[in-house]
């Protein structure tokens, strides 16, 4: 849109140039008159008109001095063209429509087939590449550079020979082509040459073996290294014991997967009126991931002592990460709960994907509180909401990561929510610690001997009488 004004002055030179005219027939006569693939198209009556007419109708479009659709301006190049694109296409069309740049000053637009190549041209691009569904397109996209009197028209050294490519293969991955080529004009590759370049590509794949063999152990080896040294950390990061809380039975699980980093589970006594549980799960593996996930831990026991509400803390440490990560693309999901012995109320608050799971002893109902929200760590400004419990002996709270949830079978079926629920409503009567041991348990039935890519964490608060 910055350059309509050139593309106009454009369209203007080729009018008076004799290669564009005004043309009144509607869409469905143009489509008529244009032919089909098999056979030549027919000159539109209006194709012969003088410059100067066509010169006074072009600026009447553009002064709005007709209806939409009422005239288009099209480029006179060939209606017998084998080339069904080449057959006197449109460049211009009166269309009304309010353009989020230039507003209303336009009521004429041109056709992208025209202004592509001008824009290409003023912005001083000289080899522009096609990809294949615009092959058909490309003699348009140079007569318009050329009858526009453009400098950097297409090089000759740009048409096509004949070519052959072939893909450089590894355990059914490519890991580079193999590019021959011959100047146009020159006598097409046989298929002796094609199969001596089928040879050659396979020499290179085999050469190639013993180095892609080494960079990989080599990359595995670090990373197994790294994710080694970042597993022993995070696991000083958990609770070694669970806390004994008045009116509460507390259960874990946690089972990290080899080189994640991922997960981490927290419980805080900040004060006598609130015990902070905090499930969180950072997204990225090994060093890069437990970096934040320390930095996270810091921040939330750090200002859980304070009198804030669960949503407040959740902002003030996006906040905190956002300020931090800049653009290192880092983020996390946190399921934060603020439990309250004194009077038997939570306060839950959660951003990204981590589940709230809450059982009622009264109704004997079992429900997923929470709901998805934006992570913490994508933008400073996303706000929280609270959502507030009051609880009764027999209630019971479980958070989790999604690596519990979705961990697979052998059939490649996920966990799932449900069947998480249903295992804590039968076994609802059992302390928290054996609630935990049962999902568990129910978990390893699920996923057998298949291996599991995600960190799993599990926390469970039963309300005693």
């Amino acid at each position: 849109s910055n350059y309509f004004q050139d593309m106009y002055e454009n369209a203007v030179k080729l009018i008076k140039k004799g290669k564009a005219y005004v043309c009144d027939l509607s869409p469905e006569q143009i489509s008529e008159y244009r032919g089909t693939l098999t056979e030549p198209g027919k000159e539109s009556p209006y194709r012969n008109r003088s410059v100067e007419e066509n010169l006074r109708l072009f600026e009447g479009m553009k002064n709005g001095e007709f209806e939409d659709g009422s005239k288009v301006l099209r480029a006179k190049i060939d209606m017998a063209s084998p080339n069904i694109n080449m057959r006197d296409p449109i460049l211009y069309r009166v269309a009304r429509i309010h353009h989020h740049n230039t507003k209303d000053d336009w009521c004429i637009y041109p056709m992208y087939d025209f202004a592509h190549p001008i824009e290409d041209a003023l912005e001083g691009i000289t080899h522009s590449i096609c990809t294949l569904e615009f092959e058909d397109h490309r003699p348009l996209y140079d007569w318009v550079v050329i009858e526009c009197g453009f400098k950097n028209k297409p090089e000759e050294f740009l048409t096509p020979g004949p070519y052959i490519f072939i893909p450089i293969k590894q355990d059914e991955e490519v890991i580079g082509v193999i590019g021959l080529a011959r100047t146009a004009g020159k006598i097409p590759f046989s298929e002796e040459e094609f199969n001596s370049a089928c040879v050659i590509a396979n020499s290179c794949s085999q050469a190639f073996k013993p180095l892609n063999s080494f960079i990989s152990y080599a990359e595995h080896s670090e990373l197994t290294k790294e994710g080694d040294i970042a597993s022993k950390f995070q696991k000083t990061m958990l609770p070694e014991k669970m806390p004994i809380i008045n009116k509460l039975s507390i259960g874990k699980h946690f089972s990290p997967a080899e080189n994640v980093v991922g997960d981490f589970y927290d419980i805080i006594p900040s004060r006598k009126d609130r015990i902070t549980f905090v499930m969180a799960d950072i997204a990225g593996k090994g060093m890069t991931s437990l970096v934040i996930m320390i930095m996270v831990r810091a921040m939330i026991r750090l200002v859980s002592n304070t009198n804030q509400d669960a949503a407040t803390i959740l902002e003030w440490v996006n906040k905190a990460i956002c300020s931090e990560l800049n653009k290192s693309d880092r983020f996390g999901s946190i399921a934060l709960i603020n439990y309250n012995s004194v009077d038997d109320t939570a306060q839950i608050a959660t951003c990204g994907i981590n589940p709230v799971i809450v059982y009622s002893a009264k109704d004997q109902s079992i429900s997923k509180i929470s709901s998805e929200s934006e992570p913490i760590g994508v933008d400073k400004g996303t706000q929280y909401k609270n959502i507030d419990l009051k609880l009764s002996a027999g209630d019971v709270i479980v958070t989790c990561t999604d690596g519990l949830i979705e961990c697979l079978n052998e059939s490649g079926a996920q966990y799932s929510i449900e069947k998480l629920e249903n295992v804590i409503k039968h076994n609802c009567q059992l302390q928290g610690k054996d609630i935990a041991n049962k999902i568990k348990d129910d978990v390893k039935k699920h996923c057998g001997t298949t291996q599991q890519y995600d960190d799993q964490s599990l926390l469970v608060v039963k309300i005693q009488g």
